[in-house]
């Protein structure tokens, strides 16, 4: 989410191949690329459906968990 003066916070999740791993993390940060709050990674040699469910479940708990961070730097923004 961006205001009209360009503050903002974003919900990001990251997937890498660096030499055949896949590196998947996720942040929340706010408008100054500051991380607010740092999400689950992984890492795996697929992207399959059985590699992915475990980091899926604790991305999932990690939103649940930093509602109250998103909902004050939401509230924050003009």
């Amino acid at each position: 989410m961006k205001d009209r003066n360009g503050d903002e916070i974003s919900i990001t999740v990251d997937v890498i191949n660096r030499n055949g791993v896949y590196f998947v993390e996720a942040d929340i940060c706010d408008g100054n690329d500051v991380i607010v709050a740092e999400g689950p990674t992984a890492q795996m040699a697929e992207l399959t459906e059985k590699d992915l469910t475990p980091w899926l479940e604790d991305y999932e708990a990690f939103l649940e968990s930093n509602q109250s961070v998103v909902k004050e730097k939401t509230m924050a923004l003009e």
